[in-house]
């Protein structure tokens, strides 16, 4: 199997109450289709040292292969809760990278109102900034907690080097950032026992939409390396 895959095999039966547990003071990443296919030239070196199997579509291709798995994301439906209650309840200081600076102050006020007393130490935009400005910026707020929302696979280089001189529990969050920047929860609760979230995010979200053209080429190309071994 692939090194994505195989840290994806590890983490996928993890239950809540263990979250924390395995995460802390690790690099945590997610995979689905399209961050599979975009992702699966990654060094080793960079591949998250714990990869969550965000999405369906990624859930029943490891049931297929024979890995019991369920779906983690880092969104409001899944992981980012039991993450801002640890964070509340454990005074961890949090540090947000990703979005525009607008966004980024929405989703930080509405973050702390959902969670009050949350530490945000941190918050800067994903845009114009370089690692080594990300890198004094953490030094200086020193957060516990790195939540990063920039795109696979720039999020997890961008994650991978920070890690390198600013140890910490880091975590990728993809889009969640910009979509919760108008409110945490993004998905309708219909839509999340459903299972449509993708659905919905094709309707929402016309990036997405092109993005949903490649999942099955991605999701053979999983398939293959997971069966025949990739490089990632």
């Amino acid at each position: 199997m692939s090194v994505i895959t195989e840290r994806a095999k590890k983490t996928s039966v993890v239950e809540s109450g263990d979250i924390m547990r395995l995460c802390a003071g690790r690099r945590n990443g997610f995979i689905n289709p399209y961050s599979y296919y975009v992702s699966k030239a990654l060094s080793p070196e960079v591949v998250p040292d714990n990869v969550f199997p965000d999405g369906i579509a990624l859930v029943i291709l490891l049931r297929f292969l024979g890995i019991k798995a369920n779906r983690w994301s880092f969104d409001m439906t899944s992981m980012a809760p039991v993450v801002f209650e640890y964070a509340r309840a454990n005074e961890q200081r949090v540090g947000f990278i990703g979005g525009s600076e607008v966004e980024l102050n929405q989703f930080s006020s509405k973050v702390v109102q959902e969670y009050p007393g949350t530490i945000v130490s941190m918050a800067e935009c994903g845009f114009g900034k370089t690692v080594d400005d990300y890198l004094e910026a953490l030094k200086a707020s020193k957060p516990d907690i790195v939540i990063i929302g920039m795109g696979a696979p720039l999020q997890d280089e961008v994650m991978a080097e920070l890690y390198k001189y600013y140890p910490a529990t880091y975590f990728t969050c993809g889009g969640f950032i910009t979509q919760s920047s108008k409110g945490l929860n993004y998905y309708p609760l219909w839509v999340d026992k459903l299972n449509i979230r993708f659905l919905y995010r094709a309707f929402k979200e016309s990036h997405y939409r092109k993005r949903l053209l490649l999942y099955p080429y991605a999701c053979m190309l999983f398939f293959k390396d997971s069966l025949l071994g990739g490089r990632s």
